[in-house]
Parts: C-alpha cells; sequence; structure tokens
C-alpha cells in the first residue's frame, strides 16, 4: 500500500509539475502576446501621427493656395481701379484743358451744391 501511496504521491507531482510547468508557459505566451500588442499600438498611433501630420500639411497647402489666389485677385483688381482712375483723371484733365469755360462752370455748380448740403447740417 505504501508503493502505491508513492505512486500516487509521484504521479500528483509530476501532474502538479506538468501543471505548473504549462501555467508558466502560458505566461510566458501572454506575456509575448503582450509585448506585440504594444507594438502593434505603437506602431497604430504612430501611423496615426503621420497621418495627421499629412492632413495638416495638405490643409496648410489648400490654405496657401486659397490665400494665394485671393491675394492675386484683389492686386488685379487693385491694378484695374488703379487704372480707371488714372484713365478718369486723364480724361477730366483733357476735359478741363479742352473746355475751360464749361469746367470752370461745373466746379462752380458742384461747389454751391457741397455749400448747400454742409449748411444744413
Amino acid at each position: 500500500m505504501q508503493e502505491i501511496t508513492m505512486a500516487t504521491t509521484t504521479q500528483a507531482k509530476q501532474a502538479a509539475q506538468k501543471t505548473a510547468d504549462e501555467a508558466e508557459l502560458s505566461l510566458k505566451e501572454v506575456s509575448v502576446q503582450l509585448e506585440a500588442l504594444k507594438s502593434d499600438i505603437a506602431n497604430l498611433t504612430s501611423a496615426m501621427s503621420e497621418y495627421g501630420k499629412g492632413r495638416v500639411r495638405e490643409a496648410k497647402s489648400s490654405a496657401e493656395g486659397y490665400a494665394r489666389t485671393a491675394r492675386e485677385t484683389a492686386e488685379e483688381r487693385v491694378e484695374r481701379l488703379q487704372a480707371e482712375a488714372e484713365r478718369y483723371g486723364r480724361e477730366a484733365r483733357d476735359f478741363v484743358h479742352q473746355q475751360p469755360g464749361s469746367a470752370l462752370g461745373i466746379a462752380a455748380i458742384l461747389g454751391f451744391i457741397v455749400g448747400l448740403f454742409a449748411a444744413r447740417k
């Protein structure tokens, strides 16, 4: 009976050792999987960061393009308005040289009208 008890004890020890070994192996596998998960998360974070930076670069480039277009359009309009103002100035100067009496009469009438409006206030 003692032999059966020793055999059972030995088997129990072996079974316990086997279970402990399996648990240790399982723990190592979980640890390896956790490390892989950490690495995957780090890679994903890096990829998302790069994606975000790319989107920021695209938005910045787009905004710069819009700003450049707006500036060019504004510059063109300013140039056109300056050209028109210069043309009107030349026309007025030419009118004064060609018809000084009419220009003087128009100036007097405009001065009178401006005086009337100024006196009302």
